[in-house]
């Protein structure tokens, strides 16, 4: 872990997002600091609240913990929040591929600029860190700097667009705030050992192709894969909070040389396939790299006559297809100035650990 010398018992954290993934992991590593955390939740009423704040404190563990019901995409709600913390992480957002338009518009961008006016109102503010991803960067091909980035020439989806408008306003209409952003990457594994606590849309392909409902994937073979391990995810944003930089960019990822490829991500995914006896009695061949547009022919014909569960998860690879013909390569020099102890995790190792465990498992969470 970093030395978090700016975060100590005396710190008022705000985070939002504390019951998904990345929030979570922050909420739990910054309690170990001493922290006194609020973390806001959406609850439909009191019982819901109690509820709420008993699953998180029994995941949490002990240490100073206020949950208060508030959804943050309704202005009036965010205006309760309290005004006296000194270290804001805004870490919520709705971020399936396939979200719609109104709904990103909503729950990502307008809620963000709600906080945003928060972080205004709040006199003690040291840091207002956004968790934003590196698709931020949209359509956006070659290499995409830790910096501020002009509107790309389009997005692959409205998640996409979302996120960058939230950057934009951040950075226009609130330069005021000692803001920080931070642009993740895709969550293969909570570790290097391909332990996992959520599934994306990668996880439902590699589950698609494993039960041969799927015989082709989009892609160009030598667009790089933007994967990372939630622990590194974790000691990456609180090495940038610890910095002390404002109005800096971070990416939090890998770079292009460090990363897995669609072809080898394919290669080894169904390398990891083998090692498993009933899948190797099903004679399932390995996906076949196909264009965009016979993609979108395949997924037509699963949108008209595929199950739900086959529907449902085709669908979330529609949105983030085109991504995977764009070829990126994302700087990350800042992260590692702040990092001296980054190490990329060799995804060609844990992405077999992963694959074992997820059918051990039987694709489900624990």
């Amino acid at each position: 872990m970093p030395n978090i010398d700016t975060i100590r018992s005396n710190e008022k954290v705000l985070i939002t997002g504390a019951t998904g993934y990345v929030g979570f992991r922050l909420a739990k590593a910054l309690l170990r600091t001493g922290a006194r955390l609020v973390l806001p939740v959406r609850a439909k009423d009191d019982e819901h609240l109690a509820q709420r704040r008993d699953e998180l404190l029994a995941k949490l563990g002990q240490g100073s913990i206020e949950v208060i019901a508030c959804d943050i995409a309704k202005p009036e709600d965010v205006k309760r929040l309290p005004v006296d913390c000194t270290i804001i992480i805004h870490s919520a957002a709705t971020t399936k591929f396939n979200v719609e338009a109104d709904v990103a518009d909503r729950e990502n961008r307008d809620a963000s600029i709600s906080l945003f006016h928060l972080g205004r109102r709040s006199k003690q503010l040291k840091t207002f860190a956004y968790i934003s991803t590196v698709y931020a960067a949209g359509m956006t091909e070659g290499l995409v700097p830790e910096e501020i980035l002009a509107r790309p020439e389009g997005f692959v989806n409205h998640y996409e667009r979302s996120k960058w408008e939230t950057e934009h306003a951040l950075n226009t209409d609130f330069s005021d705030l000692p803001w920080t952003i931070m642009r993740v990457a895709t969550v293969l594994a909570d570790n290097k050992t391909g332990e996992y606590s959520q599934m994306n849309a990668v996880h439902n392909t590699l589950k698609l192709l494993y039960y041969g409902l799927i015989s082709t994937v989009p892609g160009d073979a030598a667009v790089p894969i933007y994967l990372v391990c939630g622990d590194f995810v974790e000691k990456g944003i609180l090495a940038a909070l610890d910095s002390n930089d404002r109005h800096q960019v971070y990416h939090v990822c890998h770079e292009a040389s460090e990363s897995l490829t669609v072809e080898s991500l394919m290669d080894i995914g169904y390398k990891a396939f083998l090692s498993d006896e009933s899948f190797k009695k099903r004679g399932i061949q390995k996906p076949l790299l196909v264009d965009l547009e016979s993609f979108a022919i395949l997924a037509d014909g699963i949108s008209g006559f595929g199950g739900a569960v086959l529907k449902d998860a085709v669908g979330s690879m529609v949105p983030f297809a085109r991504q995977l013909f764009i070829k990126k390569n994302f700087e990350n020099t800042r992260l590692r100035s702040v990092m001296p102890d980054y190490e990329a995790a060799r995804f060609n190792e844990v992405l077999p650990q992963l694959i074992n465990k997820m059918i051990e498992q039987k694709w489900k969470l624990n």
